[in-house]
């Protein structure tokens, strides 16, 4: 709880003194970003069936992940199936969210690593027993939930306001 807030006033502080839009920055963070939980469906059922696509997301990045998923689906013309990777910190009512606002979303928890889908990737498995800590899962994880040949690794930071033409072509 420290560490969050701790983490809010960095970002407060230099919304203020560095940017000097702090004002700005509260109404949009604090006020118009988490409005887009309310929103009932933001995204819509696969259309491919050879393509899958994975987010990793947390507790801390879950509304930039909305905002994120929101305007990548508003722009892309066929989509597939969309996995989102809990890191570990998803309460259950931002699951809800996800499962509400993307019809058939599948959220891949964090204990992939116990699960029977590693047994088939024994190096991985050894890996990320050893390295508890590495954070390129996001690179990893997909290959071991999904068997589609096309894999789609989305980052939650990104807002898209145009048709992704290379990724379509």
């Amino acid at each position: 709880m420290f560490k969050r807030a701790k983490y809010e006033l960095s970002l407060i502080r230099k919304a203020f003194f560095m940017y000097k839009r702090g004002f700005r920055y509260l109404w949009y963070r604090f006020i118009v970003a988490p409005k887009i939980q309310d929103v009932e469906v933001l995204g819509r059922v696969a259309d491919r069936e050879d393509l899958s696509m994975h987010i990793l997301c947390g507790a801390r990045d879950f509304v930039m992940c909305l905002w994120s998923l929101g305007s990548f689906y508003t722009y892309m013309p066929e989509v597939g199936k969309l996995y989102v990777h809990d890191d570990g910190s998803l309460t259950e009512k931002q699951k809800r969210i996800y499962k509400r606002q993307f019809p058939g979303v599948e959220i891949v928890s964090n204990s992939i690593d116990t699960s029977e889908l590693l047994n088939a990737y024994p190096d991985l498995l050894t890996f990320r027993k050893e390295f508890k800590g590495f954070q390129a899962r996001k690179l990893f994880d997909p290959l071991t939930v999904s068997n589609a040949p096309w894999l789609l690794i989305l980052d939650s930071d990104i807002l898209w306001f145009q048709e992704p033409t290379e990724i379509v072509e």
